[in-house]
């Protein structure tokens, strides 16, 4: 079972047994008034050596954790309740418990970890420095090197593979000064293979599918106009999509049904269906989207703009506009979803403030935007269990 149905089994469950009636809902759920990492999504401030615990139902700061430094890369393991945050300038790697709001392990690098991944089954995350090129891998939770790689120099971003137990365990790292995709055999701790790409621009992205063992690896956008298919069983590139104005990034719905493909200077978003290999209609907007994240279930999807203080809300069923949020202040940042509660988070450039959109509302209704303020902070990224990275 794949990670997104297992947490949309979760929330349907987490539903079931809150209803009237329900015996055992407790025993179901555990201790009400435990900690649960889940509960919480987790925002790195631009201007404290911090990271900030926000409830996501009661949606408000509930506590904070002091770092050394303020973190450029931060995942969340759910499976073992820890956050690991790295730091190039001082070369850190920190696991903090979030639970306590402690330190509990304090590692200085002789890499500057300028990438960070968290492995699917979250028994590893990998670290990287894109300068040196090199990758090192450590265990969770307790930290122990467990092997490095070197020759990766220009790597842009690490990406493990789809179901390790199906497809091999693999990191994929785009190389974005060449069109290459290096393969990392997480048994061996060594490169299997380098995907040579055809075209002349090196690699920003690896979109990989939740559902699928496919890839689309996204060049550094140019004139090209181009985006490399790979199968990630066999490792190999096995077509290519073409487009008239360059694409910027690959984003999934949850199922894997469709890959949005936004237009880096235009409106357009083309919509790719990889089961049927074909086109749908594209989606247009009054100007470039940022980026694309799925409402409560997988039901909707939010596009955030790149230009305009707006996001916009569409059925994917139908692909009918159903919801446009208006958004305060300068240029809205980032945007994520946090799966269980079915919420989106949305920071905002230089401002004080989260927008919070509550999609877990019944069908025909229009979801619920609300603000929510963290006093003196610049909340930069917002960080949810379970995802792969961040890196501002």
């Amino acid at each position: 079972m794949t990670k997104p149905f297992q947490k949309i089994l979760i929330v349907l469950i987490a539903l079931l047994a809150a209803l009237p009636g329900q015996v055992g809902a407790q025993q179901a759920l555990g201790d009400l008034n435990a900690f649960r990492i889940s509960d919480y999504v987790y925002v790195v401030s631009g201007t404290d050596p911090e990271i900030i615990q926000v409830h996501v139902e009661r949606e408000r700061v509930q506590r904070q954790i002091r770092l050394p430094a303020i973190p450029t890369g931060v995942v969340v393991s759910e499976e073992h309740a820890l956050i690991v945050a790295t730091d190039p300038a001082t070369r850190g790697l920190w696991y903090l418990d979030p639970a306590t709001r402690q330190l509990t392990l304090n590692l200085t690098l002789d890499i500057e970890p300028t990438l960070i991944a968290l492995h699917p089954d979250e028994t590893l995350i990998a670290v990287a420095d894109w300068t040196l090129g090199v990758a090192e891998f450590y265990s969770l939770p307790n930290g122990r090197l467990l092997g490095r790689v070197e020759g990766l120099e220009s790597a842009h971003e690490l990406r493990f593979g789809p179901d390790p137990r199906l497809y091999g365990d693999k990191l994929y790292v785009s190389m974005t000064d060449r069109p290459e995709v290096a393969v990392i055999d997480l048994e061996t701790f060594a490169v299997s293979r380098r995907l040579q790409l055809p075209g002349k621009m090196g690699i920003e992205q690896l979109a990989i599918s939740p559902t699928q063992p496919i890839g689309f690896a996204m060049p550094v956008p140019s004139d090209e106009a181009i985006v490399h298919v790979i199968d990630l069983v066999k490792d190999e590139a096995i077509g290519l999509l073409e487009f008239d104005e360059p694409v910027n990034r690959a984003f999934f719905d949850v199922f894997g049904k469709y890959v949005f493909f936004p237009e880096l200077y235009r409106g357009t978003v083309h919509v790719y269906e990889p089961r049927e290999k074909r086109f749908t209609e594209p989606m247009e907007f009054d100007g470039p989207i940022d980026s694309i994240t799925s409402g409560f279930l997988g039901s909707i999807i939010y596009a955030l703009s790149g230009e305009a203080k707006v996001a916009w809300g569409f059925d994917l069923a139908t692909f009918d506009r159903i919801d446009t949020i208006q958004l305060p202040g300068r240029d809205p940042d980032t945007m994520v979803t946090h799966e269980q509660s079915g919420k989106i988070f949305i920071t905002i450039e230089d401002e004080m403030e989260i927008v919070i959109v509550d999609t877990r509302v019944p069908a025909g209704k229009l979801p619920n935007m609300r603000m929510m303020w963290v006093p003196d902070k610049m909340p930069m990224q917002v960080v949810v269990p379970g995802t792969l990275a961040f890196c501002q």
